[in-house]
């Protein structure tokens, strides 16, 4: 009984100095390849901190909205949702910028302008790649014929078996379509286009934290963005050694994956507060083409986290 209540009071005084535990999600395949170092050494933010791996963003969000997870990487277009749906989460980094190409073995395609009348086989309707795709060719005054016959896993075997001619893509997929189809190049890159209307890409991957969490155990906070700067540091200067990592720890990805797609993932740190005219300009984008695809309202100033507050 002695030993009991000994231990009983031990875990009291360790919740009461340490508070609960961290849970981290990293979304399985390069969303979560920035968190990479900090999953394979278990970093520790103060207190106890697990790393969860998971499948789907979907299953992020659902994550989070039960407070299951206080720390999480994910699209920034499903920050804003969770945030209109439950505004108890504030965006503190972005971790990577976009990462969408058109990819092609026609030869004619120099330009976007040499895209009116192509057949472009786009990936997901309603979504991201659509969303861009059409602001793209607008701002170009261009009409393609969009299909949408394939979704991104059935559309990267099509381009390298060469039945179809011309995808949008993101990467890592479209790595894997140019190492097992050389016919097959980038043609068109979405970043490069958007940048001459916005004087920057659009922030396509971004960190999401508690208000919880923020105020209770900022410490914490400070520790992650300084060790996912690192982590992302490691990961553009040692691709071949990040894949490795991603994939030992679950990540979905490969070292030849990572070390081909490397200079067009555009994986890369910036503070919430240094990203926010981006993502304001990308989710302005986003609502004017549907104001669901970010949960209905433009995020508030409280969705940026700021340090110095």
């Amino acid at each position: 009984m002695k030993k009991l209540f000994l231990l009983l009071t031990l875990v009291y005084i360790s919740n009461f100095i340490f508070g609960d535990s961290i849970k981290v999600a990293a979304l399985k395949g390069p969303t979560g390849l920035s968190m990479v170092t900090l999953i394979d050494s278990n970093t520790q933010l103060g207190t106890e901190t697990e790393y969860s791996i998971v499948n789907t963003p979907d299953l992020v969000v659902a994550g989070l909205l039960s407070g299951n997870y206080s720390i999480a990487a994910l699209p920034t277009n499903l920050a804003a949702i969770l945030y209109n749906k439950k505004p108890d989460y504030e965006l503190i980094a972005v971790s990577g910028q976009g990462n969408l190409y058109v990819v092609s073995n026609d030869e004619s395609i120099k330009s976007w302008k040499n895209l009116s009348d192509k057949t472009v086989y786009n990936i997901a309707r309603s979504s991201t790649p659509d969303f861009m795709l059409n602001y793209l060719l607008k701002k170009n005054s261009i009409n393609a014929n969009i299909d949408f016959t394939y979704n991104h896993v059935e559309l990267a075997p099509m381009l390298i078996a060469g039945k179809v001619s011309t995808g949008i893509l993101p990467e890592p997929l479209v790595s894997t379509v140019l190492l097992k189809n050389p016919k097959m190049k980038v043609v068109l890159d979405f970043q490069k286009e958007y940048e001459k209307y916005n004087n920057s890409s659009y922030p396509l991957s971004c960190i999401v934290a508690s208000k919880k969490l923020i105020t209770e155990n900022p410490e914490a906070i400070k520790v992650f963005l300084q060790k996912l700067n690192s982590s992302i540091d490691f990961v553009n200067s040692n691709p071949e050694e990040a894949g490795e990592l991603g994939n030992k720890v679950g990540l979905g990805v490969t070292s030849t994956i990572v070390k081909n797609s490397i200079s067009r993932l555009n994986i890369g740190y910036l503070d919430s507060q240094s990203a926010k005219s981006q993502l304001e300009s990308y989710y302005k984008i986003l609502f004017e083409s549907d104001t669901k695809s970010i949960g209905g309202k433009l995020p508030a100033n409280d969705f940026y986290y700021d340090k110095n507050k």
